[in-house]
């Protein structure tokens, strides 16, 4: 359930990153607002490493919970 949260989330992300592409491509480039534009897009692209991440952890962990689960149910 948190991990479809996170990928909803890096879905908005990059759809936002589309959007202000676009708008970045008609911008003048090096100007103030073009930087603010593709500040934000990089500030959207760490946040999508970070839940990408945080994702692949978290179904890391999952399965060595499965693994544990079944060695110790082999056990009983």
């Amino acid at each position: 359930m948190m991990s479809d949260y996170r990928e909803h989330y890096i879905y908005q992300l990059k759809k936002e990153n589309q959007v202000l592409w676009g708008e970045l491509s008609e911008m003048v480039r090096n100007s103030p607002e073009w930087k603010a534009v593709r500040k934000a897009i990089e500030a959207n692209d760490t946040e999508i490493s970070v839940m990408q991440d945080i994702i692949k952890r978290a179904k890391e962990q999952n399965e060595q919970v499965r693994i544990n689960s079944e060695l110790i149910s082999s056990l009983i």
